[in-house]
């Protein structure tokens, strides 16, 4: 019988930031976003998404950055996180309900590169 076993937890800065709401992993298993809608670093319930990194799959994640939503009620990354890697870059996309016009774009997406 196959049983997993933890290896690691990741976990939110607040209990009602709804941290992993939604969550992207590179294939490799090397790169994660994890989403937390709830939080308020730039207003009520802007959201954040979270960007873990490691070397091997062996290795625990660390914290790498954050992106936070940029006005009240964006809630980042609620409809969606998405990652791109390439050899140069890894972009991370991450969609909120409401941008309340604060996001340029028509999708109501947010990228970040991490170099």
């Amino acid at each position: 019988k196959d049983q997993f076993t933890i290896q690691q937890t990741l976990n939110g800065e607040k209990e009602y930031d709804r941290f992993g709401d939604t969550i992207a992993m590179t294939p490799k298993g090397l790169a994660v976003a994890v989403a937390a809608p709830g939080t308020d670093f730039n207003g009520y319930y802007s959201g954040s998404v979270y960007f873990y990194m490691r070397y091997t799959s062996n290795d625990m994640f660390d914290l790498v950055g954050r992106g936070d939503g940029g006005c009240t009620y964006e809630r980042l990354g609620s409809n969606g996180v998405a990652i791109e890697a390439s050899d140069d870059a890894l972009l991370i996309h991450a969609k909120a309900v409401n941008a309340n016009n604060c996001i340029d774009n028509a999708n109501n997406i947010r990228t970040y590169r991490l170099q």
